[in-house]
């Protein structure tokens, strides 16, 4: 009787486990990648990770470092035309004291192309999955001998290749993890929240100016696209040539250049090799392209797909070769 039990007991095991091998799921730590315990179709257990972030640092734009005196008032530019305006109060400490006195070194990426925002891992996508109008994008560290530096209030202009009536917004952003893709939220009223027209002219240059952010971290100059028409959600797809080609290796963005906005296609599906763009609301018909970038073996792989319009059950082929990091790069820059 004992026997049988075990013999029971040891199928029962079996049977788990083969059912567990046999499941995939979604890394909840960090939804761009997806992990498998069946060494046939993904990684092999589900403790694989890898820090996309980490895999792609060289893609990574340099900052620009710029320094100024905390306690006055200062205006500084940087090399994209991101004009930042401090007052008096404009800094405090992390027990939230305003620093009257003492140097700030301010580390500044501009990001106002797609290709900016993917060798940055940034989207224009906000954390419900609408598609922004981006009027471009910033990272601000600040530092006052070696510690961190926070911001109380002070102002942000945006360069503009020409005036607009579009009116836009201020956006904070984060990353929902130490490895996700940037995603953003609307900055909250009397935080910088204040919808600029981007016909404010500077000597020679236009922009989008709001005088009261709050913070320093992603800041972005954003409108929602909003589409009366039909919209898709995750039943299109980017599938690659092989298994070398998943989550923990690459990732894909879609760039919508009417809009200078790019988005992550989030979701990898080990059963058809496939990326898809998970939740996010875009609207049928829309242009867009698709840039894929991996790492593989220590290799860089690159591929862009242009020129695509946007219909449910897309599916479109990728086919990356291999290529030199600058060279990528160089690419990037110019979409």
């Amino acid at each position: 009787m004992k026997r049988a039990y075990l013999a029971i007991a040891c199928s029962a095991a079996f049977i788990l486990v083969t059912i567990v091998a046999c499941q995939k799921t979604y890394n909840k730590d960090n939804p761009s990648v997806q992990t498998s315990v069946n060494p046939a179709t993904g990684p092999p257990n589900l403790t694989t990770k890898v820090s996309l972030n980490a895999l792609f640092k060289d893609l990574r734009s340099t900052p620009e470092t710029q320094c100024v005196t905390a306690g006055i008032d200062q205006t500084v530019v940087f090399n994209k035309g991101t004009k930042l305006t401090f007052y008096p109060n404009s800094f405090k400490d992390a027990a939230g004291n305003i620093l009257t006195s003492g140097e700030v070194c301010l580390e500044m990426v501009e990001m106002y192309k797609p290709g900016d925002m993917i060798a940055n891992r940034a989207s224009t996508v906000t954390k419900e999955g609408d598609l922004l109008i981006s009027g471009g994008q910033v990272q601000i560290k600040a530092t006052m001998n070696g510690k961190e530096v926070f911001a109380n209030k002070y102002g942000i202009a945006f360069p503009q290749p020409a005036a607009s009536t579009q009116p836009m917004d201020l956006y904070y952003g984060d990353r929902s993890n130490s490895d996700s893709v940037v995603s953003w939220s609307i900055a909250p009223p009397g935080n910088g929240g204040t919808t600029a027209t981007g016909t404010v002219a500077d000597t020679s240059t236009i922009v989008y100016l709001f005088d009261s952010c709050s913070t320093f971290t992603y800041i972005n100059c954003d409108k929602i696209k909003i589409d009366a028409g039909a919209t898709t959600t995750n039943n299109f797809k980017i599938t690659m040539p092989d298994t070398s080609y998943t989550g923990l290796t690459t990732q894909v963005f879609l760039l919508f250049p009417d809009y200078k906005s790019a988005a992550t296609a989030r979701y990898y599906d080990y059963a058809d090799l496939s990326f898809n763009i998970g939740n996010y609301v875009l609207p049928v018909g829309i242009k867009f392209d698709v840039v894929v970038v991996a790492i593989i073996n220590g290799d860089y792989y690159y591929d862009e797909k242009t020129e695509n319009f946007l219909s449910e059950g897309l599916s479109i082929a990728a086919s990356p070769t291999k290529m030199p990091l600058e060279e990528i790069k160089a690419k990037l820059a110019e979409l």
